[in-house]
């Protein structure tokens, strides 16, 4: 089966550069079509000849003998397709190949734009082609490592279901993502409006489920609380984050497209901007050129995979400046509209800027000192500006003069009126006028609904539209709460030791030490009690000593307003522990937030697709 696999990819590889070569030199597009159909179904056949070795244990692979040993649950041979460098790229040309397959089925007779399917084709192609060339010459899956009775497991830390399924939701987000910049440069080279919409929805949707998977890996990082909470500003994850600005910038600016507000230059120009950005991202998980906790490999490859992505740009441009001078010229756009419509895609392009920046400073000749709250000051005070912008200014935009002013001063007194209360007291200046401004925007939107409650209840999209404004102004008191009011302490106890914090009481009451043939445990007994609750605690902290990698089990205790955590940070055989304690505020309104936001979103894209059907 690794030969099949080896040939497979081998297969895919040459039908992956005969498409855009076919297609933007040679201008046989029906090859090119043809061949990036072939490619992505050998793209199919590789992947489910890995899968297979996986599942079998077939540990002569080298893929599989790093990745998986004889005692793995199936579930998490499955999940180690994708836990490591070149199983990860493999899935994400996986989720290209399989939607752009579906696509072609799915278009097939009088459905079918000859000149959207080989924007598409080419991008496929050259996305594929990309990865192709690191699996096959760089990290190749079905490489011989050997007659080995077993493998060397897969990271503890990787043994989650968090593990199966935000991969899988990112790669998929991504796959899609492409599928609007192909919309936009099919936009770009024809302009005849027959895949009007397209980039919008395949962006929306994209949008939606890169939304779902950055949720699912902050619950993972929450609860595996390995990775700094549920948010960190990790490199990887500050990548993704963004490109969901940038794809967030662009769905807002296509809305404004029916306008005669934006052209079809510009939205290229952003979706080129958003594919980058997630190619960027990719480049540096994989290099380790700046420290993450999210890197598959070592630095030992960063060289090579930024030559592929050098490659990669230079192979995508080329080809772009190809068709767009051949093509027909683009019908200019009124590109005209008030400036306040553009004011919030505008702010969060520059929100990915800087993030972007500040992600990248470890590279910088002069390096600034850039922590956690580095970012959460910087990216507290812009998102607050971009919520003043989406939620208040939405509330009060289509109200008259006069009671838009109304609704603006009421909404600033709620919001105002937080700050001097005696429950705020013990937090920061920043913090309470960050809940300030927040508050004086859900206090906006409630007032606009009241105002325009006829027209949200008679139209489905507007009370959608509505609802996803509020949901961010949620999510962001959630992240205001839960980071800015946040209680981080760390205790060192022994047996029957006790204390005492913000209203929870903690006894260490025993300890046990197991001994198992690859690992050791440290497991505790507590108990928790305070604000209602009395609960027995057990935690534990395992050492996998065949990956020589620590993970510990926390417990927590949750509510609607606080989350209390207890983690094992070391321990000692005597029964020593040390423990850090976390007391998360407000958080649920975090979950909340960006719950309603995906239910918002589904429901819009919906709506965009029975409308166009």
């Amino acid at each position: 089966m690794r030969y099949v696999g080896i040939a497979t990819l081998i297969v895919s590889f040459a039908a992956a550069i005969l498409c855009p070569i076919t297609t933007a030199v040679f201008r046989r597009r029906r090859i090119g079509a043809a061949a990036a159909v072939l490619s992505c179904a050998f793209m199919a056949a590789a992947s489910a000849s890995l899968l297979f070795l996986l599942i079998s244990g077939d540990y002569s692979a080298q893929y599989v003998f790093r990745n998986t040993d004889s005692t793995l649950p199936l579930i998490y041979r499955i999940s180690a397709f994708w836990s490591s460098s070149s199983g990860s790229m493999m899935l994400w040309a996986l989720c290209s190949s399989v939607i752009y397959l579906v696509i072609r089925l799915c278009r097939r007779g009088k459905n079918e734009n000859r000149g959207f399917i080989n924007c598409l084709s080419i991008t496929v192609s050259s996305v594929n082609l990309l990865f192709l060339v690191f699996i096959l010459f760089i990290n190749n899956p079905f490489a011989y490592a050997g007659a080995n009775a077993d493998g060397l497991g897969l990271n503890p830390t990787l043994q989650s279901p968090g593990m199966v399924i935000h991969p899988p939701l990112v790669m998929i987000a991504y796959s899609l993502i492409f599928v609007a910049f192909a919309a936009a440069l099919y936009e770009l080279v024809y302009s005849d409006g027959a895949e009007k919409g397209t980039g919008e929805r395949f962006s929306l949707l994209g949008w939606t489920v890169l939304t779902l998977g950055i949720i699912s890996g902050g619950i993972w990082a929450y609860t595996e609380l390995g990775w700094g909470g549920y948010w960190s500003w990790d490199a990887i994850e500050n990548s993704a984050f963004v490109t969901w600005l940038l794809c967030s910038a662009y769905i807002h600016l296509h809305t404004m497209k029916g306008r005669d507000a934006v052209g079809p230059k510009t939205l290229f120009v952003l979706s080129s901007a958003t594919v980058f950005s997630i190619l960027f991202g990719t480049f540096l998980a994989r290099s380790g050129v700046i420290e993450s906790v999210h890197a598959y490999s070592g630095r030992a490859s960063s060289k090579g995979f930024f030559a592929l992505i050098l490659a990669a740009a230079v192979i995508v441009f080329v080809v772009v400046y190809i068709i767009s001078s051949r093509g027909k010229k683009a019908a200019k756009g009124g590109e005209r509209s008030s400036f306040m419509r553009y004011l919030p895609p505008l702010w969060m392009i520059l929100c990915a800027i800087v993030i972007a920046a500040m992600t990248l400073s470890p590279l910088f000749p002069i390096r600034p000192e850039i922590d956690e709250k580095t970012y959460d000051t910087v990216f507290g005070t812009a998102g607050t500006a971009l919520m003043l912008m989406m939620s208040a200014g939405f509330a009060v935009a289509g109200l008259p003069k006069k009671r838009a002013w109304i609704v603006s001063v009421i909404a600033l007194a709620a919001g105002a009126a937080l700050v001097p209360m005696p429950g705020f007291a013990v937090y920061g200046a920043f913090t309470r006028v960050l809940l300030s401004l927040n508050a004086a925007c859900l206090a906006a939107m409630c007032l606009s609904f009241i105002a325009y409650s006829g027209r949200f209840l008679r139209s489905g999209r507007a009370f959608a539209v509505f609802m996803l404004h509020l949901a961010l102004t949620v999510t962001a008191i959630g992240l205001i709460g839960s980071r800015g009011m946040k209680t981080e302490l760390t205790y060192i106890l022994d047996p029957g030791d006790s204390f005492y914090l913000s209203g929870h009481s903690v006894e260490y009451n025993s300890f046990e030490l197991k001994r198992e043939d690859n690992s050791t445990s440290w497991i505790f007994a507590l108990h928790h009690g305070g604000k209602g609750a009395e609960k027995d605690a057990v935690i534990s902290m395992t050492l996998d000593e065949k990956q020589g990698i620590y993970t510990s089990k926390p417990f927590v205790s949750r509510s609607t307003a606080e989350d209390f955590f207890l983690i094992a940070e070391n321990a000692a055989d005597d029964g020593g522990l040390l423990l850090k304690v976390i007391i998360s505020r407000w958080i649920s309104f975090l979950w909340a937030g960006l719950g309603l936001m995906l239910l918002s979103a589904i429901y819009i894209y919906i709506e965009k697709s029975v409308k166009r059907s």
